[in-house]
């Protein structure tokens, strides 16, 4: 790190650290899961403990994606139900439970036969 990163670095009191270091220190603040893990290969140049951190910890773009619920309605469709009934949505963003409670329960009352 030169320049304009190192500065901004230390003015935040980031500790930067050599990649040999920083294996250990992942080690160090992973160990109770290392504890429970079955040691893994090494491969060369780092420590068995320092690798097996690293397979420990699973970012959130490696972890599969949670399906959403079979009968989730589209917002779409709940954002177009609500201002056809004169209720006030906004145009992004989360709806809310309650929302789509009163959608779901007046597209069970237009059609009772449909699941």
């Amino acid at each position: 790190m030169v320049g304009d990163k190192l500065s901004k670095a230390r003015t935040h009191g980031t500790r930067i650290v050599p990649p040999r270091e920083f294996d250990v220190l992942l080690a160090n603040l992973l160990q109770p899961t290392l504890d429970m893990a079955p040691p893994a290969p090494s491969p060369v140049g780092r420590s068995k403990k320092a690798e097996s951190a690293r397979e420990q910890h699973v970012s959130a773009d490696e972890r599969p994606p949670t399906p959403p619920p079979h009968s989730a309605p589209r917002p779409a469709d709940v954002r177009e139900w609500a201002l056809e009934n004169g209720i006030s949505v906004a145009e992004r963003g989360r709806l809310s439970t309650s929302l789509v409670e009163r959608y779901l329960a007046a597209q069970e009352q237009a059609s009772p036969n449909a699941q």
